[in-house]
């Protein structure tokens, strides 16, 4: 796997996690969640219009 994909993987299963953790729920997502993000972001990598969609997502909610 590419440095480029992995760093993107990372960020973006980081960021979806951020947010659900940010939320006043009454669910905790366990650190080991992060394992199944980065498994289908793995997946959605490659599929750019999902790429494109996931960054634009994130991106939005962080600002």
């Amino acid at each position: 796997m590419s440095d480029i994909k992995q760093e993107w993987i990372r960020r973006y299963a980081s960021r979806a996690l951020d947010a659900w953790r940010s939320r006043d729920c009454a669910l905790e997502i366990s650190e080991e969640y992060l394992l199944q993000l980065e498994d289908d972001l793995n997946v959605y990598y490659d599929d750019p219009l999902i790429r494109d969609f996931i960054e634009s997502l994130w991106e939005s909610s962080t600002q």
